[in-house]
């Protein structure tokens, strides 16, 4: 691919994905699968089955503050709840209460309740020598081989020049090798 080309790829890509976060969506709206009334049904043997129960109709709607305005009234001449509401409104109430269930009903008084705790989890077998021993294994490496390298690349083990440059070796660096010690130290400790 020449660079010509793949810069008219990321401009395309570019003005792709802009269009398509910043264009808005048009409201989608499902359409309903409109049935023919003299299609018979599964078990129906036709349009003047006797069966055939009509299509659940949809409850009324009412105006919120107008049927207020009714249980307020009712409530304030001291009538029954629900007496000037409509028919309609009753009978398709989803918020109607329910009776409460009889104590006999959830009686666990002689049940016998078997406890049964859960197991303890498995001991964690833990490798003492895992990746992370192993990358602090390779810092000690680097940090020891930066120590004893002078800078024409060649090893000096003399303890003066590994001193000094110990001394001059940045902070972070002293610390990060000295937690990588600690790790193998440990890890090689549980291994005995």
């Amino acid at each position: 691919i020449s660079e010509k080309m793949a810069l008219a790829s990321l401009v395309f890509i570019v003005v792709f994905s802009g269009k398509v976060l910043l264009t808005p969506l048009p409201p989608s709206s499902v359409p309903t699968p409109q049935m023919p009334n003299n299609v018979p049904m599964s078990g129906d043997v036709g349009i003047n089955n006797p069966h055939r129960t009509p299509p659940p109709r949809a409850p009324p709607q009412y105006d919120l503050e107008h049927i207020y305005k009714l249980g307020y009234d009712d409530a304030h001449s001291g009538k029954e709840f629900g007496t000037s509401l409509p028919e309609e409104m009753i009978k398709y109430n989803a918020a109607q209460e329910e009776p409460l269930p009889t104590h006999d009903q959830y009686d666990d008084g002689n049940f016998e309740w078997a406890y049964n705790p859960p197991s303890p989890p498995p001991p964690k077998s833990k490798s003492s020598l895992g990746m992370g021993t192993m990358f602090s294994m390779f810092t000690l490496y680097r940090f020891g081989k930066d120590t004893v390298t002078s800078p024409d690349g060649s090893i000096v083990l003399d303890p003066a020049y590994v001193i000094a440059q110990l001394r001059n070796m940045e902070p972070w660096r002293l610390g990060l090798m000295g937690m990588s010690l600690y790790r193998v130290v440990s890890a090689l400790s549980s291994l005995f």
